[in-house]
């Protein structure tokens, strides 16, 4: 019952801390994102305390209530004056909190979890953080290769006695596919596409998505892969809708979802800075919301890397590509980007330049490297390959979907289609660059860091491709700006 009565504590958390959008977003898209939005506020929270030594469960927990009840009191009085945003408001909420609560029972009864050498790994680190309250007692290859979101997700199963929380990762993929299917739909009726073929994509999409293995699998793996996949989809989505309904507090959940990602994994800044640029370099969107996006994110990742981590480094993490200085130096880009794009007279311009800049910055800094030394590469695209293809147990996903994504480029892009198309493109290169951040290629097999590297990117390509098959039967001439 503890961990049951965490999770809904979490989902409770996801929702107060989007009051902004109470009464302006479907109660189902609030419902789907508030359990992640939840868990990264409590990590978040988690990240403030494991730097003064005073990390635990109830603690962080508490902590986060207090962040999501002050957004609370601050917005959700003006929604709640509106007619009938009371009834709906409780009504919502109660929803969340016993779903969070019955799915986590359920959850917890039918026994899916699947565990690795690297989920053990992940539930050390969450012992000795509630043990200790402090990272003392942890590994440093554990800090540095697994951070502490995973585990502070699964303290609650510390506490109650298992060493896991078993319903953590399936309530977050639950969650994301839910959520993913909620942008779609939106994007869908947007663009005014027939209900029937609404109807059709979303099945499709559903069973592709269910019936590939990896993704599946994901769901119930004790580790961070399934958690960055959804976490990047809030964002993306969440995004998109902003700028296509001119509803710029759908931001928020792209703000909390952003912002927890920098100790999630040690890729996870260079990651989400691809998918953030876009975003927060947009002449659509004014100023001081590009910052209010990406100061949590921003203050995350000096946080940790510069406070958090950093006695606990070695002198190989120190290097301008290392953990350190190289993520500092990401954020620092992503900064230095918004404030470019602010600028009067070139500011639009280099907005719509940032994200390709960053395909670039990616691509060359990948060149270099390659040049140096390339059998790293040469081993990594050929594990890769044979992974996609087969090895990696992924069936027909990577046969059809990058199909689907060229077709949807040149034939029938979604409107804003740069906050989808531009960071994917970029997170393929990307992903051989992390080969040489890591030191090793990559390896044939399902547990191959890079064959589980591509789950991160699953939900974002699917609700793409999804929004592109809308656009194609969509009536010509309507632009999905709005909606």
């Amino acid at each position: 019952m503890i961990e049951a009565g965490v999770m809904a504590w979490l989902a409770a958390i996801g929702y107060a801390a989007m009051s902004p959008l109470w009464t302006r977003v479907r109660p189902v898209g609030l419902a789907a994102m508030a359990f992640p939005i939840g868990a990264s506020t409590y990590v978040l929270a988690g990240l403030g305390l494991v730097l003064v030594d005073a990390f635990s469960t109830l603690a962080a927990l508490v902590v986060a209530s207090v962040a999501a009840g002050a957004v609370a009191a601050s917005f959700g009085r003006r929604r709640l004056a509106e007619p009938g945003a009371v009834r709906t408001v409780i009504f919502t909420l109660g929803g969340v909190v016993a779903a969070a609560g019955l799915l986590s029972l359920v959850f917890q009864g039918v026994h899916l979890t699947r565990l690795t050498v690297d989920s053990i790994r992940n539930l050390l680190t969450a012992e000795a953080l509630e043990r200790t309250g402090t990272l003392d007692a942890v590994h440093r290859g554990d800090l540095r290769m697994r951070q502490f979101f995973v585990p502070l997700l699964h303290t609650a199963g510390v506490i109650g006695g298992r060493g896991y929380a078993a319903s953590a990762t399936p309530l977050f993929a639950l969650s994301g596919f839910v959520a993913a299917g909620w942008f779609a739909w939106e994007g869908l009726v947007a663009m005014a596409t027939p209900r029937r073929w609404r109807i059709s994509l979303l099945a499709a999409a559903a069973f592709l998505v269910l019936t590939t293995n990896r993704i599946v699998y994901h769901a119930f793996y004790v580790n961070g892969h399934m958690v960055f996949a959804v976490l990047i989809v809030i964002l993306a989505g969440s995004v998109w809708l902003a700028l296509g309904r001119g509803e710029l507090r759908l931001l928020v959940p792209a703000a909390l979802a952003v912002a927890a990602t920098p100790v999630l994994r040690p890729e996870a800044v260079i990651t989400s800075a691809i998918f953030l640029i876009p975003a927060v370099t947009s002449h659509r969107i004014p100023v001081p919301y590009r910052w209010m996006m990406a100061a949590p994110y921003l203050a995350a990742t000096v946080a940790w890397y510069g406070v958090g981590y950093r006695p606990h480094a070695v002198a190989t993490d120190l290097g301008l590509t290392g953990p350190i200085y190289g993520n500092l130096i990401v954020a620092a880009g992503v900064a230095a980007a918004i404030a470019v794009s602010a600028l009067p007279r070139i500011g639009a311009a280099a907005g719509r330049a940032a994200p390709w800049l960053t395909f670039a910055a990616v691509a060359f800094y990948l060149a270099v490297r390659a040049l140096e030394d390339s059998d790293i590469l040469e081993v990594a695209l050929s594990a890769t390959g044979a992974n996609i293809a087969f090895d990696g147990m992924w069936g027909v996903f990577w046969w059809v979907v990058p199909l689907f994504a060229v077709g949807a480029v040149l034939v029938a892009r979604p409107p804003l289609s740069g906050i989808w198309a531009v960071p994917l493109l970029t997170y393929g290169v990307a992903l051989f660059v992390f080969a040489y951040l890591r030191g090793g290629g990559y390896r044939t097999g399902t547990g191959d860091s890079g064959n589980r590297m591509l789950v991160h990117v699953t939900l974002v390509l699917v609700v793409y491709l999804v929004l592109a098959a809308g656009r194609a039967v969509a009536p010509s001439g309507d632009d999905g700006g709005s909606g």
